[in-house]
């Protein structure tokens, strides 16, 4: 029994090692790009308003996801109906997480800033469709989610 434990950690974990890797080359390419091209101050508003943003991102999964993948676990035939209620539940913890983000940006007092924050905190529209990834984790198989975030 501890063995197959092991043969799927082992697994699991190689696969997210290894799909890691175009994620950080990406990553490697894109920074010194920003870097080369944009100045000190655009570069100062871009990290600037990321870090604003990631800031406030806890409120839209309020640890949501391993309590998803536990009951979706254990309750197969009822999976879909949870991870509708998820994604529902999740719509409106994005709404919160847009309204409080809109709220904090006019306590900055540069408009440009203030624009990028309101602007890239809609990037995180499609964060509720994030309950469906749950089905792989429940079925221990995590390298499908990060085939599709990769």
């Amino acid at each position: 029994m501890m063995k197959e434990y092991k043969k799927i950690f082992s697994q699991n974990v190689l696969y997210q090692l290894w799909l890691k890797v175009p994620e950080t080359l990406l990553s490697l390419i894109t920074v010194p790009i920003l870097v080369r091209y944009l100045t000190v101050d655009e570069f100062g508003i871009y990290s600037f308003v990321n870090s604003f943003i990631v800031l406030f991102s806890p409120i839209m999964d309020m640890g949501m996801t391993p309590i998803i993948t536990r009951e979706v676990s254990k309750d197969k035939k009822n999976g879909a109906v949870l991870i509708g209620n998820a994604t529902l539940l999740r719509c409106f913890l994005f709404i919160l997480y847009f309204f409080t983000v809109f709220v904090f940006s006019f306590f900055i007092k540069d408009k440009q800033k203030q624009f990028f924050v309101i602007i890239l905190s809609l990037s995180y529209i499609f964060y509720p469709l994030g309950s469906i990834f749950s089905v792989f984790y429940s079925e221990l198989k995590p390298w499908l989610v990060s085939l599709f975030l990769t």
